[in-house]
């Protein structure tokens, strides 16, 4: 999919030469599970005028079933996310990285949900304004998040997955 939409370029090559840039020499791979299903390296996201991403954490993606068969060779509290930034949107689209831990006491909508507003205004947070072709790896699983708005024609167009160490902290595994 992303040679249809990307012509010749290599996710699985880009990503592990930028993941190898941070890994401390450790090798970097693709996420294989215990049956020899490899995962997909990489999503190519898309979000148009008014899309944003809602106030999340990916502590708990570890125990959906799709991970069953694998979580068990990665390091579960090392629970990172990547992305390059292929298309800059006109206007918004920054990562806004929240100082809200996974396992502190999180304030909720009466839904369950996360309360992005309150996270917002309690916590301090850094705002990410990226340019296309620049490339982020963060705590996804330790911190919560969100993206702003898009504003404007032009989508913000990403390319991004997660990653963590495995159990011996001796390679950097990535997926999506």
């Amino acid at each position: 999919m992303t040679r249809e939409l990307l012509g010749d370029f290599s996710a699985p090559a880009y990503i592990e030469g930028l993941l190898g840039t941070v890994s401390r020499g450790r090798p970097v791979g693709l996420l294989v599970d215990s049956k020899g299903r490899r995962f997909a390296s990489c999503t190519v996201r898309s979000l148009p005028e008014g899309q944003s991403i809602i106030v999340h954490n990916d502590h708990f993606h570890f125990n959906l079933p799709v991970y069953a068969d694998a979580v068990g060779q990665l390091d579960a509290a090392i629970s990172l996310s990547f992305f390059a930034l292929l298309q800059a949107p006109e206007g918004g689209g920054e990562l806004i990285v929240h100082g809200l831990a996974h396992d502190e006491e999180t304030p909720r909508t009466e839904n369950g949900f996360p309360d992005g507003q309150a996270i917002a205004t309690r916590y301090r947070f850094h705002k990410f304004r990226m340019n296309s072709s620049d490339a982020i790896v963060f705590g996804a699983g330790k911190f919560y998040h969100h993206v702003e708005p898009i504003m404007g024609a032009t989508p913000r167009v990403t390319l991004g997955g997660f990653l963590a160490l495995d159990k011996d902290h001796k390679s950097v595994v990535y997926w999506n």
